[in-house]
C-alpha cells in the first residue's frame, strides 16, 4: 500500500510537468540541492539519536521486520516525524539562503527566472519527500495501536 503513495506523488509530478512545453526532466532535477537536503537530514537524525530508528520505520512499514516491543515502534514514528519537520524547515531554510544569494547577484535579469526556479526546487524536494513520509507515519501509528490492542 505504501507504494501507492509513492506512485501518486510521481504521477502528480509527471502530470504537471507534461502540461508544460519542451523538455521537462531537467526542470525538476538539481543535484546540489538534493545533496544539501541529504546533508541536512542525516546528521540531524543522527544527532537526535534516531537515524537507526528512521531506517527501522521503513522495515516495519514494508513488513521486512517485526517490532520486538512498543518502544521500537514509537521511536520509529518519532524518527519519521522528526524527518518531516527537518525536511519542511530545512527546505524553507535553503530556499531563503538561495533567495538571498539571488538578490545579491541580480544584475542580469535573464537569469532571475532559472535561479528562482532552482530556489523553489528546495521547497519542492522537502515537500515531496514529506508527502511520501506521511503514510509511513500513519502506518506506524496504526501498528502502535494494533500492538497496544493485542497486549490488552
Amino acid at each position: 500500500m505504501y507504494l501507492l503513495a509513492f506512485f501518486s506523488v510521481i504521477a502528480a509530478t509527471l502530470f504537471v510537468m507534461f502540461l508544460g512545453d519542451g523538455p521537462w526532466l531537467y526542470r525538476i532535477m538539481d543535484l546540489p540541492t538534493l545533496i544539501v537536503m541529504i546533508l541536512l537530514i542525516l546528521p540531524m537524525l543522527a544527532s537526535g539519536g534516531l537515524l537507526r530508528d528512521f531506517n527501522n520505520a521503513f522495515r516495519f512499514v514494508l513488513g521486512r521486520k517485526k517490532a520486538e516491543d512498543l518502544r521500537e515502534l514509537k521511536r520509529s514514528r518519532e524518527a519519521v516525524r522528526l524527518a518531516i519537520r527537518i525536511l519542511i524547515t530545512g527546505s524553507v531554510f535553503l530556499a531563503c539562503l538561495q533567495g538571498i544569494a539571488i538578490l545579491y547577484t541580480m544584475s542580469d535579469l535573464r537569469t532571475l527566472g532559472p535561479n528562482v526556479a532552482i530556489m523553489m526546487l528546495a521547497v519542492l524536494y522537502g515537500l515531496a519527500v514529506s508527502l511520501l513520509l506521511f503514510p509511513v507515519e500513519t502506518i506506524l501509528d496504526l501498528k502502535i495501536q494494533d500492538y497496544i490492542s493485542t497486549e490488552e
